[in-house]
């Protein structure tokens, strides 16, 4: 790198600086990417029964990681590392307005690691959205998958639509 003008009491940045060198490790691409939605709803079951969520359409994917026929991410291989995801619901409680809580958990190659609830103690309904974000160290291989569970009396679902059920994720930071 040369510098054309010092002064001694700072930099000029009037003054033009040439830069000649390279710069390397100097940050992460955040990739792999990618972000899926449901376009028409999805049956989840029973009340109280874990069901996988499957957003059968992406809006971008960088690797092609996320498989919309299964609801799987898969990292690819050298692209182990830290991972944000972040999971938006809205489950719908089909037959009798009686929805107490939601949970979402994701399981990281077939094992449930991570869950998170919302819970409504004092307010049944139809429908109760929830939002999760998380950090998680994969390694190439890994898979993770997403998956709901409602608290009530009926079967629940899905509805299509990006404002009501999508998942997002992105690599931070490598291994």
């Amino acid at each position: 790198m040369a510098i054309t003008k010092i002064q001694s009491e700072s930099l000029n940045l009037a003054d033009t600086y040439d830069f000649t060198g390279t710069v390397t490790g100097a940050g992460e691409s955040n990739t792999p990417a990618f972000s899926a939605h449901r376009t028409s709803a999805q049956t989840l079951g029973s009340a109280g029964s874990v069901n996988k969520m499957i957003m059968n359409v992406e809006d971008y994917d960088t690797d092609s990681a996320y498989d919309t026929s299964n609801g799987r991410f898969t990292v690819p291989t050298g692209k182990g590392g830290k991972y944000h995801f972040d999971i938006v619901t809205n489950p719908y409680e089909v037959s009798n307005n009686s929805m107490t809580y939601t949970r979402t958990q994701i399981y990281v190659n077939g094992s449930n690691e991570i869950f998170g609830d919302i819970k409504y103690p004092s307010d049944t309904g139809s429908y109760h959205a929830g939002v999760m974000s998380v950090d998680i160290n994969l390694s190439a291989g890994d898979y993770v998958e997403f998956y709901s569970r409602i608290g009530a009396s009926g079967s629940h679902r899905l509805e299509g639509g990006k404002a009501y059920n999508r998942i997002t994720g992105h690599k931070v930071v490598s291994s």
